[in-house]
């Protein structure tokens, strides 16, 4: 399990400067618009609400496809330094 804070993702602007980024409400938003999966849309409220979740590895997964398919490449590689 790993806990990951949607609330302050570390996110860089273009000159490497530290700029963190709360993408809970619209990541939450976005897994729960998109999925067909009632364990996915588990997911999508508890980052949500919670904006910290604990995720296992399938969850982690789940939230990489996401953010891989709806998130620019700052956002990406932010997300994988939180791991």
């Amino acid at each position: 399990m790993k806990k990951l804070n949607f609330k302050a993702v570390p996110t860089r602007d273009i000159e490497g400067n530290l700029e963190p980024r709360d993408i809970s409400k619209e990541l939450g938003n976005y897994i729960y618009s998109e999925t067909s999966d009632l364990g996915e849309l588990d997911l999508a409220q508890r980052i949500y609400k919670d904006g910290e979740v604990e995720a296992n590895e399938s969850e982690i997964e789940i939230i990489r496809k996401y953010i891989d398919s709806g998130y620019k490449a700052f956002v990406k590689k932010a997300f994988e330094e939180m791991l």
